[in-house]
């Protein structure tokens, strides 16, 4: 019971839900994500550590990125029907919404931000 509990308060926080649908569609860059949902870099990484610290999302380093994806394999059984809903429903309304950010290589930096 406690894990579900720990389940529905993860994703009663719309910035996550916003971020689960986003990664619906494949793993993406930190970079990205906090471009596309508007909100400084820690807040979105704040978010994304509960999700790890879930289960639901996975990440990996790449050069000074985090990048994340959606930890499917990783999740009870129970919980699959759960999220498959709640992340089809993020998925669906964030389709059509620009990705205003990509991540490039910079030469003083190892990678930058940058709007286009």
């Amino acid at each position: 019971m406690e894990d579900l509990v720990q389940l529905f308060t993860v994703l009663s926080e719309p910035v996550r839900l916003q971020l689960l649908g986003r990664l619906a569609s494949g793993e993406q860059c930190v970079c990205k994500l906090y471009g596309a949902l508007g909100l400084p870099q820690s807040t979105v990484s704040r978010h994304l550590g509960l999700l790890r610290l879930t289960g639901i999302v996975t990440a990996r380093r790449k050069g000074t990125w985090m990048h994340y994806r959606l930890a499917t394999e990783q999740w009870p059984e129970e919980w699959k029907p759960i999220l498959d809903a709640a992340i089809k429903a993020a998925a669906a309304r964030s389709l059509g919404q620009p990705d205003p950010i990509v991540c490039v290589m910079a030469p003083e930096r190892d990678m930058e931000a940058v709007a286009i």
